[in-house]
């Protein structure tokens, strides 16, 4: 599927509108920024993309509103469509809206860590919720995808008889729904309501995904596409950021919310990839914890912490992490025996990581090349 290398998360123009199946205008009047209160976890999705759940005008009544995201240092800022109303957060719901008005009409955000599950265990769950058939991989991919926080997500569009967590049954119900892979995390957007109602909003809830964006960036990547082509040896861009392609290293395929993805070659199972996020993603403390978890290790502590080695990176310095175990991804695979080198460079406007995984052995013979392609990323243009 389509995919973005950076979280280009672009503010929006001065005025926003979209169109309906019937060739009308939709003005969005109001723009709402959620609050960033403590996260109830560490190192969320929602810590990463930079957002908290919750606060604000419960309602959407903001006053005056205007015709752009306000900038902020904290939170989450999006477009409020015309006619819909915030509700109260929960802890699942870290947006959470009343579409059209209507109480038994609602679209909602939830991000969590993890895989969650997986992109197609999720539309299967929701393709569940109206009595449809689940889908194979290859009808994943062949969903169409939606922007999503600057990224091409996963789309789904359905009716059925709508039964959700509740247990009541909702006949005549339509679920329209965006699955985002986002690194190491799981992002969603999910609006249900009678399928005559929502035959309406579908507009909105397109042009309301496109508009959210997080706080915490000084400025959009320089760069909203894919990464330039690249063979080994060679070199690329992309999320903002340039590098020298080690030796015998190639480019992959891309993939959701990574700058690039590197494959070493003659390396089985081994793969070397970059990821920028807004702001401090929750800490670099708390995402080498998530590392250490994925390979069965305990966390460490603040002292720990400042024993470990650093490396130049970005003009700043990177903390080096150098881990064995045996290694669960998102995708629920396990790789006994792992290795995974990684560097964390907290920058006054995001976190890049590179990160490399694979059988110890081969990650360990890639050591050297890790390191150089770490201290040959620069910022585009510098």
């Amino acid at each position: 599927m389509k995919q973005s290398t950076t979280l280009a998360l672009l503010l929006l123009g001065s005025a926003l509108a979209a169109c309906s199946d019937g060739g009308g205008t939709y003005p969005i009047e109001d723009v709402k920024e959620i609050a960033d209160p403590e996260p109830p976890f560490p190192a969320t999705s929602a810590q990463r993309f930079g957002f908290g759940s919750g606060g604000g005008d419960p309602h959407g009544q903001g006053g005056g509103a205007t015709q752009q995201p306000a900038a902020g240092s904290a939170g989450l800022d999006f477009a409020m469509p015309e006619g819909w109303h915030e509700l109260p957060p929960t802890d699942m719901r870290r947006l959470n809206l009343s579409v059209a008005g209507r109480d038994d009409a609602e679209c909602y955000l939830s991000a969590l860590p993890g895989s969650a599950g997986g992109a197609l265990a999720n539309i299967n769950r929701w393709l569940g919720q109206v009595g449809l058939e689940p889908i194979d991989a290859a009808a994943l991919e062949a969903l169409p995808t939606k922007s999503f926080f600057g990224f091409e997500a996963y789309y789904l569009d359905v009716e059925g008889d709508y039964t959700g967590m509740g247990g009541v049954a909702r006949p005549e119900t339509a679920l329209v729904g965006l699955v985002l892979e986002a690194g190491e995390s799981m992002v969603f957007l999910k609006m249900v309501g009678p399928a005559d109602v929502i035959a309406g909003e579908r507009a909105r809830f397109e042009l309301l995904a496109g508009s959210l964006r997080p706080k915490g960036m000084s400025a959009p990547p320089a760069d909203t596409g894919a990464g330039a082509p690249m063979t080994s040896s060679g070199g690329g861009s992309g999320g903002g950021l340039v590098w020298d392609v080690p030796e015998g290293w190639s480019e992959a395929a891309p993939r959701q919310m990574r700058v690039v993805t590197l494959l070493p070659d003659g390396a089985s199972d081994t793969e070397c990839y970059v990821t920028r996020l807004p702001g401090g993603a929750g800490g670099v403390l708390a995402n080498i914890n998530r590392w250490r978890g994925q390979l069965g290790l305990s966390p460490l502590s603040d002292d720990d912490l400042a024993g470990l080695e650093r490396r130049p990176m970005l003009d700043a310095e990177g903390v080096v992490v150098d881990l064995a175990g045996d290694f669960k991804g998102m995708s629920g695979s396990s790789v006994e025996g792992a290795g995974l080198l990684g560097l964390l460079c907290l920058l006054p406007d995001s976190m890049v990581f590179v990160k490399m995984t694979g059988p110890r052995e081969e990650v360990d013979a890639q050591r050297e090349r890790f390191f150089d392609f770490c201290g040959s990323l620069a910022y585009e243009g510098s």
